[in-house]
């Protein structure tokens, strides 16, 4: 039979295991169990099947309760299956790659991921040998986020949402690519009108962005949070999927579906470094002031435009 999770209730004693109602197709409401494997929520599509009940011979319990959705393989499932949550110590594998498994079916670890799962003392170590490199010819400014943060967001993920972590220590950071991707894009906006061709062709513009066939002679260097405590979970509420994807008319008629993702938490203090930077100018402005006018208005990551990404108290 088909039908839709109702309610689940967890038995008290802690175990993980505990009780629900169904409800299928036809209207009817039937009870079942769960152990601490399954990992059943309201609202969820399910399939199930009848038998009866121990307790009262004239009614029907559900059991053998198996979530609706697209299955993994056999032998990927017992894989996983096999692996506890708390045998993962990197944090980015945790986020990016791994799965429960309820039902054959992959769920995502929705936690707020806190700083004891993520190695943040490293991040001051990346900082200070950034720091080093820097010296004497770099720019260096560091920035609070004034807002959320979402960095790698159409990051390549088991899900459909991603972030960007540090693959060894698991805290989130700014990589230099992508700084200077904001960067080189802002200064072509504002100071050559948006056109890349004039952007090209002016000579402090090449010098420090470099060409294809000459290397620039600023270095972004990776942005590191100076101490981060938790992860946040997030949601996108796409509330017109049906107009977006086929056309239909964007009533108020259509079931929200929430896409939940995790994003740095504002307070997060970042550096960011610029190696060569003393001194540059292009299109008469000094890259430390097209840096700060990237971080103040223009915000980094996804989501700019509603909010996200941008940063206050610059130093």
């Amino acid at each position: 039979m088909n039908g839709v999770i109702k309610t689940v209730r967890p038995y008290p004693d802690g175990n993980g295991s505990g009780f629900g109602f169904v409800r299928s197709d036809e209207g009817k409401e039937y009870w079942f169990r769960y152990n601490k494997n399954d990992r059943f929520s309201s609202g969820k599509k399910v399939t199930f099947d009848l038998r009866q009940s121990r307790k009262d011979p004239r009614k029907q319990d559900a059991y053998n309760i198996r979530l609706t959705g697209h299955y993994l393989p056999n032998d990927t499932s017992k894989l996983l299956s096999s692996i506890a949550d708390d045998k993962i110590e990197n944090t980015s594998l945790k986020v990016e790659k791994y799965a429960y498994i309820a039902d054959n079916l992959k769920v995502r670890d929705e936690k707020k991921y806190s700083a004891a799962e993520m190695n943040v003392l490293e991040a001051v170590n990346l900082s200070q040998k950034t720091s080093h490199l820097c010296a004497g010819t770099g720019i260096a400014l560091t920035t609070t986020l004034g807002s959320r943060m979402v960095v790698g967001l159409g990051s390549v993920s088991v899900f459909e949402t991603g972030i960007i972590l540090h693959k060894p220590y698991g805290f989130p950071y700014i990589p230099g690519s992508s700084i200077k991707g904001a960067l080189r894009h802002l200064i072509i906006r504002e100071a050559f009108e948006g056109c890349e061709n004039s952007a090209m062709s002016c000579e402090t513009f090449c010098e420090a962005f470099g060409t294809q066939e000459n290397r620039g002679n600023l270095f972004f260097y990776d942005a590191y949070p100076k101490y981060i405590d938790r992860l946040e979970l997030d949601i996108m509420n796409p509330h017109f999927s049906e107009y977006y994807m086929n056309g239909k008319s964007p009533t108020d008629t259509y079931a929200p579906t929430p896409i939940k993702f995790y994003a740095v938490p504002a307070g997060t203090e970042f550096t960011f470094r610029i190696g060569g930077g003393t001194g540059t100018m292009v299109g008469n402005v000094s890259i430390h002031s097209w840096l700060e006018m990237l971080l103040k208005y223009s915000g980094l990551g996804a989501k700019t435009s509603v909010g996200y990404g941008w940063m206050r108290q610059l130093q």
